[in-house]
Parts: C-alpha cells; sequence; structure tokens
C-alpha cells in the first residue's frame, strides 16, 4: 500500500490532482475530472485533463503548447512535444463518469488503471486473461480482490506499453511482482475518494527503472 496519497479538488466532483508518494512508486502526479454533466464523456474528460497537464508544464517546467500523448516503443505511453521530444511519462484510466491521467518522470514508464470500488469482475475473468496466475484460485478471491487484480494486469499491461491482449502472457511471482516475458514490474495499490466515489487503483513501474532511478 502507498505511504501516503493526497490531494485536492476545485468544484464540487469536476476536477483534482493527487500525489502519490509510496516505497518504489515517486513523483507521480495523478489528475482526474468527471462526476458532473460537465464532463459527459470520457473524450471530454480527457480534453479537461490535456489542458489541467499543459498548465501544469507551463507552471513547472515552462510553456509547452501543443503536446500529445502517445505510446511508442514498448515503454509505455507519454507526453510529446511536436519535435517528438519526450517530456514525461504518461498513463490514462477510466472508470465510470471519472477519468484520471498519470504523469512521471521521462525515464519511469508507467501504467496506471483506475475501478470504482462496487465494480464485479465475474468468476473466471482473471483466469481468461491470465490463465498461469489465476487459473487455481480464482474462485476463491473477494469480490475486493478481483477488483485489485484487475487494476494490477490493467497496469502492468500499460507500463509495458501494451493493451490486454498482452495479459496472456503475464505470470504474478508474489505480492505486487508481476513478469511479462523477460520484464519485471513492481505494482503498488492506492485508495482513493472523490465524494461519495471509492476508488481502487493501481500504479505499474518496470523494475529496471526502479533501480536505475533509486540505485
Amino acid at each position: 500500500m502507498l505511504e501516503s496519497v493526497f490531494g485536492s479538488s476545485r468544484g464540487k466532483d469536476e476536477t483534482g490532482v493527487f500525489f502519490v508518494d509510496g516505497l518504489n512508486i515517486k513523483d507521480v502526479v495523478i489528475f482526474w475530472a468527471g462526476g458532473s454533466k460537465k464532463f459527459a464523456t470520457n473524450k471530454e474528460r480527457r480534453k479537461i485533463l490535456m489542458d489541467n497537464v499543459t498548465n501544469y508544464f507551463s507552471e513547472k517546467y515552462g510553456v509547452y503548447s501543443h503536446i500529445f500523448f502517445d505510446i511508442k516503443g514498448g515503454f509505455g505511453g507519454g507526453f510529446f512535444t511536436k519535435s517528438g521530444e519526450r517530456i514525461c511519462s504518461a498513463s490514462f484510466s477510466h472508470s465510470g463518469k471519472f477519468s484520471f491521467a498519470a504523469i512521471g518522470k521521462e525515464d519511469s514508464g508507467f501504467g496506471i488503471d483506475f475501478e470504482l470500488s462496487g465494480r464485479e469482475v465475474g468468476d473466471g475473468i482473471l483466469t481468461k486473461l491470465c490463465d498461469f496466475s489465476f487459473r487455481e484460485i480464482d474462485e476463491d478471491l473477494s469480490s475486493r480482490d478481483r477488483i485489485r487484480y484487475w487494476t494490477n494486469i490493467e497496469a502492468v499491461c500499460k507500463a509495458a506499453g501494451h493493451g490486454l491482449e498482452a495479459s496472456s502472457q503475464l505470470s504474478r511471482k508474489g505480492k505486487g511482482i508481476w513478469h511479462l516475458g523477460d520484464r519485471r514490474f513492481s505494482v503498488e495499490d492506492v485508495k482513493y475518494s472523490i465524494g461519495k466515489n471509492k476508488f481502487i487503483g493501481s500504479i505499474a513501474i518496470e523494475e529496471d527503472r526502479i533501480q536505475e532511478r533509486f540505485a
């Protein structure tokens, strides 16, 4: 579990930001938008998140105009300038009426996934996605554990620069440790509430990048 999560919001369940500081996950800023008719679709929420991220860059690093999100080279997502410069790593997630955008250092490809805590992940879904890790324990998991593992899988796939189609190659090696082929990922769980909406989330980062940054 993350050591500390703190944040703020503007307006009534419309936009906000929180910061993540955990054992392996450092310097991650997560923006959120949603909860009102003003941001009714993922497209509208993604636009306001892009605006908020751009404003953040402008205030913290100077003016960056015309930034865009892309996933390149199996490294996970990032924000880039028109000239192709990678400003930072980045990841998006959508759940219910809310959307999230996470940004981190440019050399720390990572992925996020957030789900409403009441979401149902049906029997057999985890085994279908990741048979090796779940075929013997799937039916005994609680609904909360199912959501947590679902967010783990989504976050790792995003951190690796892939979609869920890569989940069949994932293997769970212990609490918070996942492998995709010869790549090793550390995953930390996070809980966050926006008004009455409670979310369960995961943040994944490739472990060799952790060692490079904190050695």
